[in-house]
This record gives C-alpha cells, structure tokens and sequence, in this order.
C-alpha cells in the first residue's frame, strides 16, 4: 500500500491532507452524515456523550526527526522543531480544539488533553503514538522502540498508571475530579 501511494499524488494535492490518512473519518457513507453536515449533527448529539479528546505535544516528530535520508537529515534541530511544532498545531490541535469548542457549545461535556515530554535530550519528544506505552504497559515489546529512545522504563511506568487511572475514571464518571492525581506529562482542562 505505502509503495502505490505515490499513485495517488494527483487526488493528495486535490484534496489535501485529508487524502493523507486513509483510515481517518470518512463523511458522507453510513453510518455518517456529510461533512456539510457534521457541524449540526455533533452539536445536536453533544449532551448524549462524555467525550476526552487530546493529542501528543510533538505529534509530526517521529517522521520528521526519524527521516533517514533527504533534506531533513541535514536540516538543524531548531528548524526541525518548528516545522514539528508547526505541523502539529496545523494537523491535530487546531481541528481537536475547534471540535472541543463546537461540542462544548452545544451543550456537551468534553475535556481536552495534550500529553508532553518532560524528559531534557528527549529527542523525539511525545510523538504520534507515545500514548500506546502509557496505555498498554509492556517493557519487553516496547524495549527496542525508536519511540522510547532513552526514555526510561520507570518514566512509562509512573506516567502510564497515573494516566490510565484518570481515563478510567473519565469512562466511569464522564468526569476527572481536580483532586485525581495527574502525570506529569499531562496538561488538562475542561472545556
């Protein structure tokens, strides 16, 4: 599939970065309404559902920094840094916060989390997919990821079992006491 995506280049310019995730949302084909339609449909579903919606501070880093060749390998950190940070915003936080707003504005309960790296020299940060250690703690299948690069088990291990408390205890309650315990890798808020 990753080899005959470049045939598909014509419809990723058309259509934009959409096009890029093929498993993504796809509007318009049951059970989903359209697009046009999306807007009206959460907001009139909103009170229905708890949502907890996030995203990973550095989430573009694994494939911008982990490029083994081409212009990135000779690109500077700094630099790499922001086109991270600037495709991060872009791709995942703008659209997760404009869908917490419209939710939230229709009536809904939905709270909003970024999870960060708080590890100096951690060069990939908290990318696409740090989340899948916290959740499934499991030291020897995760020992050789790229991923965790000098991150040290302990770190997964306390961050991971705070987190996991706490989106357990949202999927109970449809709420996150101020007095649970959070990970530090954590940055959180009702919307």
């Amino acid at each position: 599939m990753v080899d005959e995506y470049v045939n598909f280049l014509p419809s990723f310019r058309k259509y934009g970065l959409k096009t890029a995730m093929p498993f993504c949302t796809q509007y318009g084909f049951a059970p989903l309404c359209t697009e046009e339609e999306s807007l009206s449909q959460w907001k009139k579903n909103a009170k229905k559902y708890d949502v907890l919606i996030g995203s990973n501070q550095d989430e573009t880093a694994f494939y911008v920094k982990t490029a083994q060749e081409g212009l990135y390998t000779y690109l500077h950190n700094r630099i790499l840094n922001s086109i991270v940070r600037k495709t991060t915003e872009s791709i995942y936080e703008k659209p997760a916060d404009i869908f917490a707003r419209n939710y939230a504005d229709g009536g809904g309960n939905i709270y909003r989390f970024t999870i960060k790296s708080t590890l100096k020299g951690n060069y990939i940060g908290a990318s696409h997919c740090v989340d899948l250690p916290l959740i499934f703690e499991n030291e020897e299948a995760w020992k050789d990821s790229e991923l965790l690069k000098e991150v040290p088990w302990k770190y997964i291990q306390e961050n991971g079992r705070k987190l996991r408390a706490l989106w357990a205890e949202f999927a109970a309650t449809g709420k996150i006491s101020d007095h649970s315990e959070r990970p530090e890798i954590l940055e959180l808020r009702k919307v």
